[in-house]
């Protein structure tokens, strides 16, 4: 099970949405997976979510490495059997749908419930693009195209 650690932990957000949602943002980014598995857990109110970021690398979020997000997903799974768990949005770009399906597939086994999958493409000229130039990945320009890509 996971640990609590240092309320204090820089790198973990706890997040408002609404009075019935609330969760825990784990930036893998900047934190190993040690320090993801002592992190600490929401404070004094269930979490309705923990949610990880699908990332090539730290360097859009001020880190230098980055934790793949449906591996940490299946992680996670294997330390709580009671927060959900989620992903914000994994990258259409750099994921092949069946390949998504089947990582979300495998999670949801490993957790014994459901996972949730956020999934998009975002603009070439977004601060989160930045990654996704540096290795040579094609971003397309269109808004339909892209969303055409998230359809598929």
């Amino acid at each position: 099970m996971l640990e609590k650690a240092d309320q204090s932990a820089p790198e973990v957000t706890f997040v408002e949405c609404s009075p019935m949602f609330f969760g825990a943002q784990y930036n893998a980014t900047k934190l190993t997976w040690p320090q993801v598995k002592t992190a600490p857990a929401p404070p004094s109110r269930p979490a309705t979510g923990w949610w990880v970021l699908d990332h090539l690398a730290g360097m859009a979020l001020g880190g230098t490495t980055s934790l793949e997000a449906v591996t940490l997903l299946g992680a996670l799974a294997t330390s709580t059997t009671s927060i959900p768990l989620d992903s914000l949005v994994l990258n259409v770009v750099n994921r092949q749908s069946a390949v998504v399906a089947v990582g979300a597939a495998s999670v949801t086994a490993i957790a014994g419930r459901q996972v949730l999958l956020g999934i998009g493409a975002g603009p070439p000229d977004s601060r989160w693009a930045a990654e996704l130039h540096a290795v040579g990945q094609p971003i397309e320009a269109s808004r339909p195209r892209r969303h055409d890509q998230v359809d598929r």
